[in-house]
Parts: C-alpha cells; sequence; structure tokens
C-alpha cells in the first residue's frame, strides 16, 4: 500500500448464507458439504477503491445496497468472505445519521461530543478544533 492510501479495498465481497427455516441450520451441520439447505445472497461483490490522505469519500445507494456492511467491513467489525481490506491509521464510523449531535448543545459542544465518539482525547480535539470550526 503506497504512503498516502489510508485505506485499500481489493476485491472485497460479502456472502451471508440465508437458511428457509431455523432447523435447517442444524441440518448443514450434521451434512456439511454433502448437501446444500441455505442459499447464499451476495451483498457486496468485487468491490476495490482506495482512499488517499486527505480524500473523503462518501457511500450512497438504496436500502440493501450493502452501504453498512460495507462500512462494518472498512471499519474491521466485519470480515469479508473475499477479498482484502488495509489500513493505515484510525478509522470510526456513525452509521446512524446525526448520530454524536445534541441539538440542545452548542456547536463547540457538538464538536467535542463528535471527537470523542471518534476517540480523540481533550488535546487532540483542541488541536484541531479550529479546523474543524
Amino acid at each position: 500500500m503506497a504512503d498516502d492510501v489510508l485505506l485499500g479495498l481489493n476485491n472485497i465481497g460479502k456472502c451471508y448464507t440465508i437458511y428457509k427455516d431455523p432447523v435447517d441450520r442444524f441440518k448443514q451441520m450434521i451434512f456439511r458439504n454433502r448437501r446444500k439447505f441455505y442459499r447464499e445472497y451476495w451483498a457486496l461483490q468485487d468491490i476495490s477503491f482506495d482512499v488517499k490522505r486527505g480524500e473523503v469519500i462518501g457511500v450512497i445507494g438504496k436500502n440493501g445496497a450493502g452501504k453498512s456492511t460495507l462500512l462494518q467491513i472498512v471499519t474491521g467489525t466485519l470480515q469479508p468472505t473475499t477479498g482484502l481490506v488495509t489500513r493505515s491509521g484510525r478509522i470510526a464510523a456513525l452509521l446512524e445519521l446525526g448520530a454524536g449531535f445534541n441539538p440542545e448543545f452548542s456547536g463547540a459542544e457538538n464538536v467535542r461530543l463528535s471527537a470523542s465518539l471518534l476517540g480523540l482525547t481533550a488535546a487532540e480535539t483542541d488541536a484541531c478544533y479550529d479546523k474543524i470550526i
């Protein structure tokens, strides 16, 4: 991974196994690879991109398009079925719109709250406060 690339995704895919009935999961354990009691659902297939230092990306799409799955893979809370993720530095994702924003707080208080949710110390927040504003 090049020095300026902070996040690299190479041929990422995520496949879920969908069982029609709960008992089918047990049957699959018994029969292993001799018989298939599930269907595969590929939430992501062949996703590749790099994010370099200073870049910002947005992920948009319809419900069920795989946005949250992709972000969970990027942050490491979910492992891909295929492909490779390389990370450099600290990565955090707020999956809920408005997470870290309190309408009763001032702008400065919301900056400090959001920074703390991202894992920044008070000193780190103070150091970049002017850039955030």
